[in-house]
């Protein structure tokens, strides 16, 4: 079933050739389309709460509040350039760890698809940043993409809300990803910085959707596992900066456990901790 909500006229996405090249069979099948909005998160919002279909996404060409974990900004770059968008899925209310394999699958998507086009060195950077890593090496990881999960229930209905942001054809060189008080400390990178070429955001999104659906078909632990392969942390020391502000520590970053937190070994001989994503901020060690 195919439901199209779109401002057709001045559309910068053809919706119909990235359906076109879908091979799902739920997601991104029903679709809004906006040239501007505050956030797609909004408008899941509201699709939620009027009982959607499973898998509809909101794609904007710019968010004008666009936002981040921790409530920081998400500026959108170049209309028609890059993907901001929310992908809504039906959860069972008794089953939490469908939640946890989403906040794996789908960073883990992003960077099987940037791969396959041709960005080879990036990777995940838990919880669900994906970073590109320099070859130079003095140089630090930049993040060429973030997510944000919020959750709404309508009815017997749990409702996940994906809220997505890549950065493909705008060129960030110079810029940092944010701005303002809450401005992120790595500097933003894109697909066109790092390869010096576009790329096709109808074939990439839907490359995408086509392979987050197959992952979602995997068992959680086969998630996690392919999760690890691709995280920039693991075996790698890191700095941790817990959100209560007490100071931050280093610790070697070793593992993923079946919630999804961050296995840490502690350099104090304590052994190894779990972190959780709401109570740490975790930076490679410079």
């Amino acid at each position: 079933m195919e439901q199209i909500y779109a401002n057709t006229k001045d559309s910068l996405f053809c919706i119909k050739r990235f359906q076109e090249l879908l091979k799902t069979s739920y997601i991104g099948r029903s679709i809004v389309y906006r040239n501007q909005v505050e956030t797609t998160m909004d408008i899941g919002r509201r699709e939620a709460e009027e009982g959607c279909l499973t898998g509809t996404l909101i794609l904007a060409e710019e968010q004008t509040k666009g936002r981040g974990r921790r409530g920081r900004e998400w500026s959108s770059a170049g209309k028609g350039k890059n993907l901001y968008f929310t992908i809504v899925f039906h959860v069972r209310l008794d089953n939490a760890q469908e939640l946890i394999k989403l906040n794996l699958a789908i960073p883990l998507a992003i960077t099987i698809t940037l791969r396959d086009e041709g960005l080879e060195n990036c990777g995940i950077k838990w919880p669900n940043d994906v970073w590109v890593i320099p070859n130079e090496k003095d140089s630090l990881p930049s993040k060429i993409s973030g997510m944000l999960i919020d959750s709404v229930q309508s009815g017997e209905t749990l409702f996940a809300l994906a809220g997505i942001g890549i950065n493909l054809n705008s060129s960030f060189k110079s810029t940092s990803l944010t701005q303002g008080e809450n401005a992120l400390p790595n500097v933003a990178i894109s697909f066109l910085d790092a390869t010096n070429k576009s790329v096709d955001r109808e074939k990439f999104l839907a490359q995408l959707c086509n392979t987050l659906e197959n992952l979602l078909a995997f068992s959680q632990k086969d998630v996690i596992t392919l999760y690890k392969s691709h995280d920039i942390l693991i075996g790698k020391d890191i700095t941790i900066s817990p959100s209560d502000k007490s100071p931050s520590y280093t610790a070697k970053a070793v593992g993923i456990s079946k919630f999804g937190n961050l296995m840490v070994e502690m350099k104090d001989g304590t052994g190894v901790k779990e972190m959780i994503a709401e109570e740490v901020s975790i930076r490679p060690l410079e």
